[in-house]
This record gives C-alpha cells, structure tokens and sequence, in this order.
C-alpha cells in the first residue's frame, strides 16, 4: 500500500512540475489540495550561495583552479581577469579527453588567464544557474559575466582563439 501512495505522490509532484503549479499555486488531486515542495519548482540562484572560505583557492598541480558553489563567486566572478571554467564528470569520456586540453590552457597563458575545473554532480546549483545541459561544457567569463559558450570536445587551438578573442 505504500508503495502505491509513494508512485501516487511522485505522480502529483510530476504532474505539478509539468502543469507549472508553485507552492503559492497548489495542485488539486481528487479533491485533496498537495503542496509541491519549493525546492522542486523555484529556480536554483547562485546567489543564494553563502560562502564561509576566506583562503585562496590553491590551483592543482597543472594550474587548473578547483571550483565548487563555496569558492565560485570570489573565484571567478570577481577574478579581474578572463576566467575559463569547465563544467565536467568524473564519469563523463568527452570530459576526460578535455581535461588535458584545459590543463595546457592552464599552464601555457601565463597568469593572463585563470582556468578553473567545476564538479557538476559535486555542485549541481552551480551547473543549473548557468544551465550547463551537456557535458564538457566550458563557460569563459570575463568582468563577472559569461561572454562565450563552448560544448563538447573541442580543439586547443579553437580554445585558445576564443579565448582571445575575450582578452
């Protein structure tokens, strides 16, 4: 009997989520009002992300800045210089092709650009904000906003071209 009320309940909170309905707005289901949770139908902000981190972000071993929702906006969006992120999984192939791409960037810029590494399983809100739907995808800020886009498994050369472009 539980487990019918639990495909019951999952079906009403689908239901909502597809019908727009918003804890302001709930969701009738055979004449008993439900609550949709917030969480399920508010969108994620960034800004909602306090941080407690004082220290610097120490880079990896080949200059790659490890990211995370604690350390990003201090990180990158207050950088003063063009940042590049890449969005990636452990578990994702494409990602791991990239990731000695991203590393040469890293340590062949100079310090004229930063180049940072974020988890999405380990930071989903942060992957949400910047709707990051595929994997790798590589976001270069400059001056706190996103002013490129690059996703999927791309070129050193094509990298470096559009980053600099930005710089």
């Amino acid at each position: 009997m539980s487990k019918l009320f639990s495909i019951a309940a999952t079906s009403v909170i689908l239901l909502a989520l597809v019908w727009g309905c918003s804890p302001s707005r709930p969701l009738a289901h055979q004449g008993r009002q439900v609550n949709v949770p917030a969480a399920l139908v508010e969108p994620v902000t960034i800004k909602a992300i306090t941080t407690n981190h004082k220290s610097p972000v120490k880079p990896s071993n080949a200059g790659v800045l490890p990211l995370s929702e604690a350390n990003f906006v201090d990180t990158v969006l207050n950088a003063g210089k063009p940042v590049l992120v890449d969005f990636y999984a452990d578990w994702c192939g494409p990602c791991r092709m990239m990731a000695p791409v991203v590393e040469e960037i890293a340590t062949s810029t100079n310090d004229q650009i930063m180049v940072g590494k974020l988890d999405v399983d380990a930071n989903p809100a942060a992957a949400a904000h910047f709707k990051v739907k595929s994997l790798p995808t590589m976001l270069i800020f400059n001056n706190g906003e996103v002013v490129d886009r690059v996703i999927g498994v791309t070129s050193k050369d094509e990298l470096m071209s559009r980053l600099q472009d930005v710089s």
